[in-house]
């Protein structure tokens, strides 16, 4: 079965009544009230597997941060397999280890 490429699917940014974006409205809210006392300052998405979404919902929650005002900085640190220059359609001839 082929892996279908969901970072590519803006579906978020076209229809923003969908559940989706619901969703993800709701996960940014709860992050909010997680962390009533001090408000984070770094969100990190990571899994033990590969496919699991760290990426897509990573990108859907920065975008409804930025929706709601926040300054937002997505870094892509999977040295093996990083996606996020794809979404924004920019080149990736240079990587988080260059800078360090």
């Amino acid at each position: 079965m082929k892996r279908k490429n969901s970072i590519v699917n803006r579906e978020i940014y076209e229809d923003t009544t969908s559940i989706l974006f619901e969703s993800f409205q709701r996960l940014q809210v709860n992050l909010e009230y997680a962390s009533i006392d001090s408000k984070y300052q770094v969100i990190s998405c990571v899994s033990s597997t590969k496919g699991e979404g760290k990426t897509t919902s990573l990108l859907n929650l920065a975008y409804v941060y930025s929706l709601k005002g926040f300054k937002v900085l997505v870094i892509d640190l999977d040295l093996r397999a990083p996606n996020v220059h794809h979404f924004f359609n920019i080149s990736n001839d240079k990587g988080i280890t260059d800078y360090l």
